[in-house]
């Protein structure tokens, strides 16, 4: 089975996945600061070079740059709630991209894998319906398979 993945494939869709979802949002200012282009510019980034910018768990000192997927509403009694599932499922790929980089051995691969399938689940959470059909996948099927 994981001779059938593409690695290097899957983890240019979440690059791509990602960033789509950040040049889809409207820009909203926090503090003054446009958090969501400082994170596009910083995916594009890491994007470029993936080994160099998830070696050594650095996109661990970098999570302020990734604050643009943390999203802002107000529920019913007007305060402030922050949904941050895809703030984590980023995070959570991006170590396992890391960490696949570091050691290839078929638990670093499982773990993209699955860091993959929460990522996919927490980009299509608005959608109740594909989320549960998500849920209920394989890692196996959110990855780029080989042709």
């Amino acid at each position: 089975m994981r001779k059938l993945v593409n690695y290097e494939a899957t983890i240019a869709d979440f690059f791509k996945s990602a960033i789509a979802w950040l040049e889809d949002r409207p820009m909203h200012l926090r503090d003054g600061i446009d958090h969501e282009k400082i994170t596009y510019e910083y995916m594009k980034k890491v994007a470029a070079d993936p080994r160099k910018y998830t070696q050594n768990n650095i996109i661990f000192a970098n999570c302020d740059k990734l604050e643009g997927f943390l999203e802002y509403g107000i529920d019913r009694m007007g305060n402030t709630k922050v949904n941050n599932d895809l703030y984590f499922a980023v995070i959570r790929v991006l170590g396992a991209i890391g960490r696949y980089y570091e050691v290839n051995y078929p638990y670093t691969q499982m773990e993209l894998m699955e860091s993959m399938k929460a990522f996919k689940i927490a980009l299509n959470r608005k959608s109740i319906l594909k989320a549960t059909f998500y849920m209920m996948q394989k890692p196996y099927y959110f990855v780029q398979k080989q042709k």
